[in-house]
C-alpha cells in the first residue's frame, strides 16, 4: 500500500507502534484496552498525507454503532475513563496480550482488563496482611453463581495449610481492529462476554454485574446521555441473566448453613475484637502508663443498644 512517497506495510508499521508504546509506558497506568490514537498518528505524521484525515477516528463496537469523533477528543475521553475506572475498580489494571496482522492495512490487538470484585477487597487486605501468597481465579461466566459456606472453609483450609490463597478476579477480554484508510483510523471493538451475553451463555450474575459496571465507566461514548446507557447496558448484559437485579442475591447450595455462617460470623467477630484491641493499645492511642488520652477521656459518648462507645476512637 502507498501512504505518501513511502511504500510501506502500514499494518505492520501500526502493530510496532502499539506495541512500543505499551513496553514505554508499561508503568504510566495508560489504557491498554484501548487506541492510543494520538500516539497512532503522532508516529505516522510524517508520512501521512493530505488524501488521508488524520484529525478524525472513526470508532464502533459491540454496544455501539459507527460514528466519527475528533482524534483529540477520543484520546482525552479515554484519559478520562480510565481515571475513573482506576477511582472506582479495586486494583484495576489493563494489558496488552498482542498485536497480530491481520493484511496491509489493519491489524488486530488482543487486550484484557482486570480488577477486584467489588466486596472483595477486603478478602486482598486479609491476604495481604497475613503474608499469603495471592492467586487469583476469574469466575466461569457460563455458570449460574450459588453461594455456600463450604468453599469459604476449604479457601481457609488450603491458605493455613499452603500459605497461599486462591481469590476471585474480574476478567474481560476484548480484540480491536485498527484500520488505516484514506479516511483515518477506522476502530472496530468487540468485548468477549457481551457476545456470550448476546448469545445467552452469560449466567453467572456476578460476572454479568461486573461487567455492566465496567461498561457503565469504561466504555460510554460521551455523545450518549447516562441513564440511556446504563439502560442499553442492563438490556443487553443483564436482562437474560438470571438473578441480575441490583437487589436479588446468590442463591444457596443448601439452605440449611445458617448454622454454619452464624459459626463463621461468630469467628470473624473474634477476630475483629482481637485486631481491634491490638489497635486500641497502640502508643498513639494509649499513653506510656497505658490508660486512654486524656482527648479520649474527655470525647463525646455515643450509645449504642445497652453500652457506650467513646466517639473519637471512630467506633
Amino acid at each position: 500500500i502507498r501512504v505518501g512517497k513511502v511504500d510501506c506495510l502500514v499494518s505492520s508499521t501500526m502493530k510496532s507502534i502499539i506495541e512500543d508504546f505499551s513496553l514505554r509506558h508499561e508503568f504510566s497506568g495508560y489504557d491498554r484496552s484501548s487506541i492510543p490514537v494520538d500516539f497512532v498518528l503522532s508516529e505516522f505524521k510524517e508520512s501521512l498525507t493530505d488524501n488521508i484525515n488524520e484529525d478524525f477516528v472513526s470508532f464502533h463496537s459491540s454496544l455501539v454503532a459507527r460514528y466519527d469523533i475528533d482524534a483529540s477528543l477520543y484520546a482525552e475521553t479515554i484519559k478520562k475513563r480510565h481515571g475513573d475506572c482506576q477511582k472506582l475498580f479495586d486494583g484495576y489494571a489493563t494489558r496488552l496480550v498482542r498485536c497480530d496482522v491481520l493484511d496491509e492495512s489493519s491489524c488486530n490487538i488482543r487486550w484484557n482488563v482486570t480488577f477486584i470484585p467489588s466486596g472483595s477487597t477486603w478478602l486482598y487486605n486479609l491476604a495481604k496482611s497475613v503474608g499469603w501468597e495471592i492467586r487469583t481465579k476469574s469466575p466461569d461466566p457460563s455458570s449460574v453463581a450459588l453461594f455456600s459456606w463450604r468453599p469459604v472453609f476449604s479457601l481457609c483450609q488450603r491458605a493455613f495449610e499452603t500459605g497461599s490463597v486462591t481469590l476471585p478476579i474480574v476478567l474481560i477480554e476484548g480484540s480491536t481492529r485498527l484500520f488505516l484508510s484514506r479516511t483515518g483510523l477506522l476502530i472496530s471493538e468487540t468485548v468477549d462476554l457481551i457476545e456470550e451475553a448476546d448469545n445467552e451463555r452469560l449466567q453467572n450474575r456476578r460476572v454479568a454485574q461486573e461487567l455492566a459496571s465496567w461498561l457503565d465507566v469504561s466504555r460510554r461514548p460521551k455523545n450518549i446521555d447516562r441513564e440511556e446507557w446504563a439502560s442499553q447496558v442492563r438490556q443487553r448484559i443483564l436482562s437474560n441473566v438470571r438473578g441480575a437485579g441490583a437487589l436479588d442475591i446468590d442463591q444457596n447450595e443448601d439452605g440449611s448453613e445458617g448454622v454454619i455462617a452464624l459459626l463463621i460470623f461468630g469467628v470473624v467477630s473474634a477476630v475483629a475484637v482481637l485486631l481491634s484491641f491490638e489497635l486500641l493499645t497502640l502508643p498513639e492511642i494509649i499513653g506510656g502508663a497505658r490508660r486512654l488520652s486524656e482527648e479520649c477521656e474527655n470525647g463525646e459518648l455515643l450509645e449504642f443498644g445497652s453500652g457506650y462507645l467513646n466517639e473519637c476512637l471512630g467506633l
